[in-house]
């Protein structure tokens, strides 16, 4: 009975996760952060000898192969879905400090606060689903008796295979959970803490063998990171807010506040007290996290990639057009809707944000967006040298060799546009699209709407 009762939580809890996260997918459009999409052709040898001819590469290159399915298909959900329960697992070990099952000691406590805040490093997109990752984890370690650590060990290498500049970090901390999770001495824990602390602290000097970056820079993968200016101290005060939950929950649980009929596993009133509180902190902070301006550029980047123009004037007026892409992509917004005359200052607009035509280093930065307006104005030549610039910035991601394919077509050069699309079809985001496209360049006679319109507008 015992295996399957542990079974049937373990069931529940993946089932339960499984609907919250594609709740929150679908509301959040997972396509708003398709642009950190990498090269995903992996099984070409000079792919390969390319990233394994420099310190890292090899890392990057499994960090690429699993980004591609990563947000953009039914795999991308279930690795996602798998990585989050197994963060479930990982926060469950977390609040077994708040549940009097045991006491617990102050070596573990030295590692709530690190831990949690790597966990906060992810996108802060994501920090309302961790609000409800630490409902779920409350429900899952109050009503299940599972202690399945080695699940932990999955969790590290799951991260480890995907977010990469996290990884040595999440295997670290894993790996001294695991360690400490054992029945050891205080002392032995206390002394594994601070060579853990020394190892964290030396860890940007051992990087600095094997990159030109500043170690002081590397200090920052291991604070907590938020893209928005007030979310930093928004996530210490919750901290804040869980230690003093944790320091009375240490101070103040007595034998005579356990049930007697729970055989002293759980404290009727400080376990739930100081998860609840935990819970509203959450709940409280987590939406002030969610960077508004950089999540409307990405919106606003993904709807000029399908070409909706009135969807980006829609999010323009509900946010001001404060950054350059922005600016950009509502310029040509109102131009393919005609209303560039009528419209272009009923659109709060930032101050001092010069458009991507002003400034050759913001061209080149931004090469790919520049090549789209080039095509806007007919310059399929000028719009082909910068597709290359952002190649040479980011590789041959999915969406260089897109513009790439479009730019080929429309000066009917079909056999380079056939080469580009034999590598589209090995993606996942544009395989649909490479497949249709294929058939025409094949035949030598493609109608696609945007290829015509290329065509058509061309001047050189």
């Amino acid at each position: 009975m015992g295996l399957l009762y542990r079974l049937r939580w373990v069931a529940l809890s993946f089932v339960g996760f499984a609907a919250l996260f594609f709740t929150y997918i679908k509301l959040l459009d997972p396509q708003l952060v398709y642009m950190h999409q990498h090269p995903v052709f992996f099984f070409e040898n000079r792919f390969l000898h390319e990233y394994i001819s420099y310190p890292g590469g090899i890392v990057e290159y499994l960090n690429a192969f699993f980004m591609q399915w990563y947000f953009s298909s039914t795999l991308g959900a279930l690795i996602l879905c798998l990585v989050l329960l197994l963060n479930v697992i990982m926060i469950r070990a977390l609040l077994k400090v708040i549940s009097p099952v045991r006491s617990w000691t102050g070596s573990e406590f030295l590692m709530i606060l690190p831990l949690a805040l790597h966990q906060l490093r992810y996108d802060a997109t994501l920090t309302p689903l961790l609000c409800s990752l630490i409902v779920l984890a409350g429900l899952y370690f109050t009503l299940s008796s599972t202690r399945t650590y080695g699940m932990i060990g999955l969790f590290a290498l799951v991260n480890a295979a995907i977010y990469y500049i996290g990884a040595g970090t999440n295997l670290i901390y894993a790996l001294l959970f695991l360690i400490l999770m054992r029945p050891r001495s205080q002392t032995v824990r206390l002394t594994i803490s601070l060579i853990f602390a020394a190892y964290t602290a030396a860890l940007p000097y051992f990087y600095r063998l094997f990159t030109s970056t500043d170690p002081r820079n590397w200090y920052t993968a291991l604070l907590p990171r938020s893209t928005s200016l007030s979310g930093d101290g928004l996530v210490l005060i919750f901290w804040l807010i869980l230690i003093v939950f944790l320091l009375l929950g240490r101070f103040m649980r007595h034998p005579e506040r356990r049930l007697e009929n729970n055989k002293g596993e759980r404290s009727a009133l400080w376990g739930y007290v100081m998860f609840a509180g935990a819970v509203v902190s959450f709940i409280v902070l987590a939406p002030m996290l969610i960077d508004v301006r950089y999540r409307s550029v990405l919106r606003v980047n993904v709807a000029a990639e399908k070409r909706d123009w009135t969807s980006i004037l829609a999010i323009l007026q509900r946010h001001p057009v404060n950054h350059r892409l922005s600016n950009l992509q509502l310029y040509r917004a109102l131009y393919f809707t005609q209303q560039l005359g009528d419209q272009l200052f009923s659109y709060e607009n930032v101050e001092q944000q010069d458009g991507l035509y002003r400034n050759d280093r913001i061209s080149y930065d931004y090469a790919l967006e520049y090549c789209d307006l080039l095509l806007d104005l007919g310059n399929i030549n000028g719009a082909q040298h910068r597709a290359y610039e952002a190649m040479a910035v980011e590789g041959e991601s999915p969406r260089v060799l897109r513009r790439l394919v479009l730019i080929h077509l429309a000066k009917e050069e079909y056999h380079a546009a056939e080469k580009y699309l034999l590598r589209l079809l090995q993606t996942n985001r544009y395989k649909e699209w490479s497949r249709n496209l294929l058939v025409g360049c094949r035949a030598r006679n493609c109608q696609d709407a945007v290829v015509r319109s290329l065509r058509t507008h061309r001047l050189g």
